[in-house]
């Protein structure tokens, strides 16, 4: 007797970062822009894309859109900037740096999972 009803849901992603681009230097101060907008950002993109019947609401903040743009005009971050540098002609506080912050991942979902990222976070681990 009761006509089935159907559920409704409204998903919305709320995608922000703060401003990171420091206009005297040319550069970003952190990678959490290019990282995100790699990863995260296209994987909910495309998940929403399989979804034929679905629509969902893409909030992306302005702060957000100007740093993808300076990104894809060519700016960097030192991070970026690091891991382009052949590791033969790292010098030593280079070598420093990256020990120092390539390792700010979550472990159990960024680190582990990849054999010789996992080997290299756990030398760098024990080395401490």
């Amino acid at each position: 007797m009761s006509e089935k009803k159907k559920l409704k849901v409204a998903l919305l992603w709320h995608m922000h970062q703060p401003y990171y681009f420091n206009p005297e230097t040319q550069k970003f101060q952190m990678p959490w822009v290019r990282l995100h907008g790699l990863k995260d950002y296209l994987d909910m993109l495309l998940a929403a894309t399989r979804q034929k019947n679905s629509r969902v609401t893409f909030n992306l903040v302005p702060s957000l859109i100007d740093q993808i743009e300076l990104y894809c005009q060519g700016y960097t971050d030192r991070f970026q900037d690091l891991s382009l540098i052949p590791a033969g002609d790292l010098n030593l506080e280079q070598k420093r740096e990256i020990l120092n912050n390539f390792f700010s991942a979550h472990y159990p979902h960024m680190i582990k999972p990849y054999p010789r990222y996992r080997q290299l976070y756990d030398k760098w681990e024990n080395s401490r």
